[in-house]
């Protein structure tokens, strides 16, 4: 009687090419990576600066203080650099003026100017009158009747008058 045997299934693999693959080094690029990370190092400051443009700020008055703040720019003593068709947001400001914040996009041109002007603090003026009842102008512009309060008046020297009527 003969007897049947099951034959199973094998993985056949050439013995050259599992030869081959044990012995092959692993892929590498060309030099080390981190000579590829100082070039990249070196080479974005300089993409930044050829496609950058100067912006000069004047400030009037000149400000105590400014900052630029937005993708790309980088103050320098009087401007920033910037890159062409972005915005940046420009902040100054200057003890008893009103603090100046507005968007500046910076064109193709390869020199821009920016300039802006500082508005003075309003102030507030009081008036009572002895009595009551005077009739008050500054710079001959009547305010109103004593006493009185008027806000947003401009910084700066004005003639005061008062006179009580007869």
């Amino acid at each position: 009687m003969q007897s049947h045997r099951v034959i199973q299934p094998h993985v056949f693999e050439p013995p050259a090419l599992k030869a081959a693959a044990a012995r092959r080094p692993p892929l590498k690029m060309p030099g080390s990576w981190w000579l590829w990370l100082i070039l990249l190092a070196l080479l974005l400051p300089g993409i930044y600066f050829i496609s950058s443009v100067w912006v000069r700020i004047q400030i009037e008055p000149p400000a105590d203080e400014y900052s630029v703040s937005g993708l790309g720019s980088l103050v320098l003593a009087d401007g920033f650099l910037a890159l062409p068709g972005r915005s940046y947001q420009v902040k100054a400001s200057k003890k008893g003026y009103q603090p100046l914040q507005t968007l500046y996009t910076a064109s193709p041109a390869d020199s821009q100017l920016f300039s802006a002007r500082l508005e003075p603090l309003a102030g507030i003026i009081a008036i009572q009158s002895s009595p009551p009842g005077a009739e008050i102008s500054l710079d001959a512009k009547p305010l109103g009747v004593s006493p009185l309060t008027k806000t947003d008046i401009p910084q700066g020297r004005y003639q005061l008058q008062a006179s009580l009527p007869l």
